[in-house]
């Protein structure tokens, strides 16, 4: 499984981020391989920094509510797996 950064989610949600075509084409790559499992996490600190990224005043979406719903519709896409706050890497690791 891949925690995404900011940086990935921008470029997936977006057609004009310069990076788009180059994660897209990743991203089916990992799931080709992975197709049976869960490939995708985020966590509130990269969705609230892809909101607040995508939503400023120069940002990829209108405004603050519009970026709210492109995450939405990507994390739908994706079927991405929400790590809570009480998630630890050791946990994870061991199961």
């Amino acid at each position: 499984m891949y925690l995404l950064d900011i940086n990935v989610l921008l470029a997936f949600a977006y057609d004009e981020h310069v990076f788009h075509p180059r994660v897209s084409r990743w991203i089916k790559h990992v799931e080709s391989e992975k197709a049976t499992t869960p490939c995708f996490a985020t966590c509130s600190i990269t969705e609230l920094g892809f909101i607040r990224i995508a939503g400023r005043r120069h940002g990829l979406a209108e405004n603050l509510t519009f970026a709210r719903v492109d995450l939405r519709r990507i994390k739908a896409a994706l079927g991405l797996v929400l790590l809570g706050d009480g998630w630890t890497v050791t946990g994870f690791l061991t199961g």
